[in-house]
């Protein structure tokens, strides 16, 4: 009963994380990394460089990168019928 307490425990704890990182601005991604960098083993560590990396192409590129709309001219908007005119 105890290891099972434990799992789930330690699963609730790493989705409530990934939630709360995901739902995190860029910029506050950033500083949360600053801040793990300074302890002592984490700047070292693989995963943080990678997320690193990952965060500051997310940032540099200008948006969230899910619509699809601003990179590609040629896709119409849900709402625009075939053959209207684009304003």
């Amino acid at each position: 009963m105890t290891a099972q307490s434990v799992v789930v425990a330690t699963i609730v704890a790493v989705c409530a994380v990934f939630s709360v990182w995901r739902l995190m601005s860029m910029r506050l991604r950033l500083k949360t990394l600053d801040v793990l960098s300074v302890l002592p083993g984490v700047a070292y560590m693989p995963g943080v460089a990678l997320l690193r990396r990952k965060t500051l192409a997310k940032l540099s590129s200008g948006g969230c990168g899910a619509c699809q709309g601003a990179v590609n001219e040629n896709v119409r908007p849900a709402n625009q019928k075939p053959g209207a005119l684009r304003r």
